[in-house]
């Protein structure tokens, strides 16, 4: 018993030491809520939020939530750049904030406390999603160090997204589990409804099936880092966030580099029991993404989305299926088959499996090492690498058909929403 608090006390002082070297080192504005943390502050929610005039939907779904055993913050950041010139932006957010602002003080939740932040000249360089959610994410972990809790529960969130009503008892329910370090936590798009068109409905399943698909084909590779990263459907641990380094300012793509780090040091793991609702909304705020997919679709000719072929994983099976082969093994880069073999000419990979061989005493840390090198990003370069020659991207439809008959996944037949609701019905069964 005294050895175990012994430990605890070690891992203690440990999350505390990288917690203050985090928020010394990398946080970009001092406190920005004055306002004392409740003690018992189990989860905080960061909401970015740029150009939402309906963001009052998006809170009043937290107000329909179960309670748990401790309490909640939402932390909401209106932003825009310091060069931000469209002025109807501005009055937006403006009128958001006054609007957050008069609404929570009508608010009356026996568990939930809301915060408003407004920041309108963040830096032309970095402004942006990412720098957003930086600075919102950063104010959560002072929120938790304030009163000691290293392990509560950061999560990311959009300002488009509505959340069922047991969101906060699911979060809760997964991190008793003391290793756990993060998690993605499960989301459907609207496919059906009055709010927005049927080609937009239409267009935002086919993004979705996309989504799922692809998370699927890396699943089928074996590899332990695949899952989805979607900035509003995330949950990482406060001392974590900062042992790996924070959010990162990317303008786009923020929440897949950040949620990789974290999946990276394992421990990783699937939120299913229950369910966002991001917007399926047209958008160009980002260069991709849900509502720039679904604004491509809706303005070509037809609705559909392109992917990487099934068949375009088949060689990496060379690899993946047994990365054991490698452990302490001397290799010659004619082993492997075409494509593959030029693509890992290209980013000399017998020559990383020496130096990762070199620096490995058991085969447990070489599995490590291995994955973090040959990771998510390698995989996607190989992808668009064959892609471009030998596998040409092809309809969502029929690659996505072609994944689950080699599941042994039956399906009645091949339209958008059959495939959607099979492949749903599979990631909620994801760990």
């Amino acid at each position: 018993m005294k050895e175990s608090h012994l430990w605890d006390s070690f891992f203690l002082m440990n999350n505390m030491k990288s917690v203050e070297r985090y928020l010394n080192r990398n946080t970009l504005y001092d406190s920005l809520i004055s306002k004392e943390a409740n003690k018992d502050l189990k989860v905080i929610v960061t909401i970015p939020a740029y150009n939402e005039p309906d963001i009052l939907e998006c809170l009043n779904s937290f107000l329909k939530c179960d309670s748990i055993d401790g309490s909640v913050e939402i932390i909401v950041l209106i932003n825009s750049s310091e060069s931000e010139s469209d002025k109807t932006i501005l009055e937006i957010n403006e009128q958001s904030y006054k609007s957050i602002k008069s609404w929570i003080s009508t608010v009356n939740s026996p568990f939930i406390t809301f915060h408003v932040l407004h920041i309108n000249n963040l830096p032309s360089k970095n402004a942006g999603v990412g720098l957003a959610r930086k600075i919102c994410m950063d104010e959560a972990l002072r929120r938790f160090v304030s009163i000691e809790n290293y392990d509560g529960i950061i999560v990311g969130y959009d300002a488009d997204t509505i959340c069922e009503t047991n969101y906060f008892t699911s979060i809760e329910s997964y991190f008793a589990d003391k290793r756990k370090n993060g998690a993605s936590i499960y989301f459907e798009h609207p496919i059906e409804g009055k709010e927005y068109t049927e080609m937009v409905y239409l267009a935002s399943a086919y993004y979705e099936l996309y989504l799922r698909y692809y998370n699927m084909l890396l699943r089928y590779l074996n590899h332990p880092h695949a899952y989805h990263c979607i900035g509003s459907a995330f949950a990482v641990r406060a001392s974590v966030y900062a042992a790996q380094g924070g959010m990162n300012k990317k303008q786009a793509g923020e929440d897949f580099y950040f949620i990789q780090k974290i999946i990276a040091i394992g421990n990783f793991g699937y939120i299913n029991t229950t369910c966002l609702h991001p917007s399926s909304r047209i958008s160009e705020r980002t260069p991709f993404g849900t509502g720039r997919s679904i604004n491509e679709m809706i303005n070509s000719s037809s609705i559909d989305y392109l992917t990487f072929a099934f068949d375009s994983i088949l060689p990496l099976k060379e690899i993946f299926n047994d990365i054991d082969k490698f452990y302490k093994e001397t290799l010659v880069i004619d082993k492997f088959s075409e494509p593959l073999k030029s693509y890992l000419l290209e980013i000399n990979f017998i020559e990383s499996l020496k130096q990762i061989n070199s620096n490995c005493s058991s085969l447990e840390t070489f599995r490590m090492k291995f994955y973090m090198y040959f990771n998510i990003f390698k995989i996607l370069k190989y992808l668009n690498f064959v892609s471009r020659t030998i596998y040409p991207k092809s309809s969502v439809i029929e690659e996505s058909y072609k994944l689950l008959k080699i599941l042994s996944e039956k399906v009645k037949d091949k339209s958008v929403f059959t495939l959607l609701e099979r492949y749903r019905d599979l990631d909620r069964l994801m760990k």
